[in-house]
Parts: structure tokens; C-alpha cells; sequence
């Protein structure tokens, strides 16, 4: 009992944003459409196995990406609660998140994207960190939407995006995954050395913190 005592006790600081976290992004959920979970989320580090982006469930860098530290991943489920058609299916088209489409979270402007890589099996070894993505800029904050569908993107770098816009759709042009969408926020930059921020999900009732597990209808 004392073990996993403390590991729900660490599971639990994925919950909390700190001051030193800086000030969080207000953000739509750039899915839609449907049920949507968070498989993926919260603060990676403080807390574990909520946000494997820094630390596994025993609390052992994964040696992922410090700006993906309060970063989610989303899927969408059938009505019946699954995510696809299938046990971990080979074939992309099983997952009821491929090719949804991909909405604006904020008003920016598009700094970078990165359109070519073509979708992998999933869980191949072939595919890249971040896949096809699309980086807005929203006030302070920079917004990065990856795992997207090759040749999918619908905006062109320079351009100013509403909130709610189409951006893309969802693919499987990264690396050890399966279809979902990937989203972080940072400030001063988007590569390098940036850091990371918090994200505020708009929801029916209020504007929330999400960490793995989380459901929303939208």
C-alpha cells in the first residue's frame, strides 16, 4: 500500500501549476466534433505518470522534450468509449482520430509548419519526433499542434488564424505512436531553449487544467 501511495501522492502534483510555471495559456480544445480524451497531460515536472513528456510512472526520465513539460496528447473515442476499431490496429483508418480535423486553439499567427513527412505504421520505428506541425504565435505564448497528416495543412506561414479556424488533420508522421494529436505551449520561442507553459482548456462550465484521463464533448 505504501508504494503506491506515494506514487498516486506524485500522480497527484501533475494537477498542480505552480507559480514558478509563469502565466498559462487560455486555449480552445483543438478538437471537436465528438468525445475527445486526454491520454496524455498535466505537469510533467513535478508530477508522474500523469505527463510522461519528462518522467515515467517510477518517476525515471524518458528522456523527452522539457517544452512538451504541460503538453497533451488527444484522441477521440466512438460512443462506445474506444479509440478505434480494433485492438491497436495496424491499419491507420481504424482510429477514429486519423484524419479529423484540426482547429485553431487561440488567434495567432502561423511562424512554422512542416507539411511533408509522410504517416507511418503505427508504432513504427520510421517517422520523426514531432511529425508534421503547425507553430502559432498567440500573444506571448507559442502554440505547437503536431503528429499532423501529410499534405493536410491548410495555412501558409505569415498568415493570422481566428480562433476556431482550420488548421490541418491528424496523421501518424510520428515516430513509436499511434493517431492523436500532440499539443504544447511555450514562451520565448519555440525551439531552443524556451519555456514551457501551462494550458487552460476552455470546457462547458469553466477553464481548466487537463491531465491524462480527462474526458470533454465538444
Amino acid at each position: 500500500v505504501a508504494p503506491l501511495a506515494f506514487l498516486n501522492a506524485r500522480a497527484l502534483q501533475s494537477y498542480r501549476y505552480p507559480e514558478s510555471a509563469g502565466p498559462s495559456m487560455v486555449a480552445l480544445p483543438p478538437l471537436k466534433g465528438g468525445w475527445h480524451v486526454f491520454i496524455n497531460g498535466g505537469n510533467g515536472l513535478d508530477g508522474w505518470g500523469m505527463n510522461n513528456a519528462i518522467r515515467d510512472w517510477l518517476g525515471r526520465q524518458t528522456g523527452g522534450n522539457p517544452a512538451a513539460a504541460y503538453g497533451v496528447d488527444l484522441v477521440k473515442l466512438s460512443a462506445g468509449g474506444a479509440m478505434s476499431r480494433g485492438i491497436l490496429p495496424r491499419d491507420l483508418h481504424r482510429y477514429h482520430t486519423y484524419d479529423e480535423q484540426v482547429y485553431s486553439p487561440c488567434l495567432g499567427e502561423v511562424v512554422a509548419l512542416e507539411d511533408s513527412i509522410a504517416d507511418v505504421q503505427p508504432f513504427g520505428d520510421s517517422g520523426s519526433s514531432v511529425g508534421n506541425f503547425i507553430v502559432l504565435r498567440c500573444a506571448q505564448f507559442y502554440v505547437t499542434l503536431a503528429n499532423l497528416r501529410a499534405h493536410s495543412i491548410t495555412v501558409q506561414k505569415g498568415e493570422i488564424v481566428a480562433a476556431g479556424a482550420p488548421l490541418g488533420r491528424v496523421g501518424n508522421s510520428m515516430a513509436h505512436t499511434f493517431p492523436h494529436l500532440h499539443m504544447h505551449v511555450t514562451t520565448g520561442g519555440y525551439t531552443g531553449t524556451v519555456q514551457p507553459a501551462p494550458i487552460l482548456f476552455e470546457t462547458l462550465f469553466a477553464f481548466s487544467h487537463r491531465a491524462r484521463n480527462d474526458f470533454y464533448v465538444r
